[in-house]
């Protein structure tokens, strides 16, 4: 089970926010597993656009978020910069406290394509 809303206040902005439920029933126990998650997409011209997703797994305790820049310098010339984080909010930290890859916010992935060869 799950919805979402939608709001396109301009033709430049997009945002959007989503909730999920699933009720998983294994070797008799009964799991439910909650996803919210929201979306932005930004346009501020033909040429320079951004969005970003961010998304909680409830039970996991885990917050994802990824953000992309593309510009668009001249025609198939398009440059990403791209910023990936999966992060453990809660204050115990990560099993227990022991941290993880990703807990402090890491550029995962930055990538630029020039004249239509990546670089």
């Amino acid at each position: 089970m799950g919805g979402s809303v939608t709001l396109r206040p301009s033709a430049r902005l997009f945002v959007e926010g989503t909730a999920k439920r699933n009720r998983l029933t294994l070797a008799g126990q009964t799991l439910d597993a909650n996803l919210f998650g929201g979306r932005v997409r930004l346009a501020r011209d033909t040429r320079t656009f951004l969005s970003a997703f961010v998304q909680y797994n409830e039970s996991a305790d885990e917050l994802q978020t990824h953000v992309r820049l593309n510009l668009i310098h001249a025609p198939l010339s398009d440059l990403f910069l791209v910023y990936s984080e999966r992060r453990n909010p809660s204050p115990e930290g990560w099993r227990g406290g022991a941290d993880r890859p990703g807990d402090h916010g890491e550029v995962h992935e930055a990538a630029g394509v020039l004249n239509g060869r990546r670089r």
